[in-house]
C-alpha cells in the first residue's frame, strides 16, 4: 500500500541523497530546485511499506479567472522513482494517482509532464473513453524499423468531443473563444491544396514570422513551393479575413496519407500582431473536424518517415535537396503553441480521430 507524505525541504534532500542515484539525475536535481526556490515549493514522498521508494515537487502557481485569482499547487515535473523497474511500472503510478487525489485540499490542481516511458499510462481525464496503444495494422517504419506512435486515443460521442478531450479548462475555454471570435470577425476557414503565388507568399510570410527564432528559420518561399508540387498530396489550412479584403490571418500546411488514412502536421503561420492565440485555436479544431469529415483516421503532429511503399517516401530526399536531415520533426517549429502541448502532452504523436 502506498502513502503521499508531505515532509520539510531538508528530509527531503536527505532521502535523495541516500540514493543510489546518478551523477546526472543529482545534478539535474539541484539545478531544477534552485530554478523553483521562489515558487513556493512542498515536498512530498510516496512511501511502500514504510520505505522511501519516490518523490515528487509541488510548486505554487496562481491562476487567473477574469479579474480574481488564486493559488493553485501543481507538479511540473513527473514523479520520479528510485529504483530503475519502479519507473516503468503503471500501476505504482496509478496508486500515486489515488492517494495524490486524497490530498486534493493542499494540491488543487494536479498536472503531469508525462515522459516518454509512461506509455501505458492514461492520463485521468472524464471526457475520454479509452486511451490505448497503436495497433500494428499502422505500418510506419524508420530505417527500415517498425515505429509504432504511443497512442490512439478513442473519444467520447459528446456533441463537442475535440474541445471536451483537452486536458486543460484553458484550452477547452480558448478554442470555444477562438470559434466564437471567428464567427464575429467574418472569418472564413479555406482548405486548399495548392495556393497561387501571392497566397504562397503570404503564407511564407506569416510562417516565417514566428519562426525566426526557431530551428526553421532557413525554410525559403522556394522551399513550400517545391513541397506543394513535389509531395503528393499537400493541404492548406487557411483562416481568410472578409473584412480586411481577403487577408490570410492564419496559414498551416501537411501532409495528407490517404493509404495509412493519416494526416501530418508540418507548419504553421501565424500574424503575431493581428491575431492571438484564440484563431489558432480555431483554425486546429476547423481543421480536424475537416479530416474528420474526409476519413483521416490518425493526426501526427510530428512527422514521420514512412516505407518505400508509401507515396510520401520521396519527401526524406526531397527535405535532403533543401538540406534538411532524413528526419527532422518539422512539427517541432510550433510546439510554442499552448493547444499544440496539450495535445503533445496527453497524445504524443498521434491522435485518433
Amino acid at each position: 500500500m502506498l502513502k503521499v507524505i508531505k515532509v520539510d525541504g531538508g528530509k527531503y534532500d536527505d532521502i535523495v541523497d541516500k540514493q543510489k542515484v546518478s551523477f546526472l539525475q543529482r545534478s539535474s536535481w539541484a539545478k531544477f530546485k534552485e530554478k523553483v526556490s521562489s515558487y513556493s515549493p512542498e515536498y512530498y514522498l510516496i512511501y511502500e511499506d514504510g520505505k522511501a521508494i519516490g518523490g515528487f515537487l509541488a510548486l505554487k502557481k496562481v491562476r487567473k479567472f477574469f479579474r480574481l485569482s488564486f493559488d493553485a499547487r501543481y507538479i511540473p515535473r513527473t514523479v520520479f522513482f528510485f529504483e530503475k523497474d519502479k519507473m516503468t511500472n503503471s500501476e505504482l503510478l496509478r496508486e500515486v494517482l489515488v492517494e495524490l487525489k486524497k490530498l486534493k485540499s493542499s494540491l488543487t490542481i494536479v498536472e503531469f509532464d508525462y515522459p516518454y516511458w509512461f506509455s501505458d499510462f492514461p492520463p485521468e481525464n472524464k471526457y475520454i473513453d479509452l486511451i490505448r496503444k497503436v495497433s500494428s495494422d499502422l505500418h510506419l517504419t524508420y530505417l527500415d524499423r517498425p515505429v509504432q506512435p504511443a497512442y490512439t486515443v478513442v473519444k467520447s460521442t459528446m456533441e463537442d468531443d475535440l474541445i471536451s478531450s483537452f486536458p486543460s479548462s484553458s484550452a477547452r475555454r480558448n478554442c470555444r473563444w477562438g470559434i466564437k471570435r471567428a464567427e464575429k470577425r467574418k472569418i472564413e476557414f479555406v482548405v486548399k491544396e495548392k495556393l497561387s503565388n501571392s497566397e504562397l507568399e503570404e503564407a511564407h510570410r506569416l510562417i516565417k514570422m514566428i519562426s525566426e527564432k526557431k530551428r526553421f528559420k532557413g525554410r525559403t518561399y522556394a522551399y513550400f513551393k517545391a513541397l506543394q508540387d513535389i509531395v503528393p498530396e499537400v493541404i492548406w489550412f487557411i483562416l481568410v479575413d472578409r473584412m480586411k479584403k481577403g487577408k490570410i490571418i492564419l496559414a498551416n500546411i501537411g501532409i495528407l496519407d490517404r493509404k495509412n488514412s493519416t494526416f501530418i502536421d508540418l507548419y504553421v503561420g501565424r500574424d503575431v500582431k493581428y491575431d492571438k492565440f484564440y484563431l489558432h485555436y480555431a483554425l486546429k479544431y476547423f481543421s480536424f473536424n475537416y479530416l474528420k469529415s474526409i476519413g483521416v483516421k490518425y493526426y501526427d503532429h510530428w512527422g514521420i518517415e514512412l516505407d518505400k511503399s508509401s507515396p510520401l517516401y520521396g519527401y526524406s530526399s526531397f527535405k535532403l535537396r533543401f538540406g534538411g536531415r532524413i528526419i527532422k520533426l518539422p512539427g517541432m517549429i510550433i510546439l510554442g503553441n499552448p493547444f499544440l502541448r496539450e495535445l503533445t502532452k496527453v497524445f504524443r504523436r498521434v491522435i485518433y480521430l
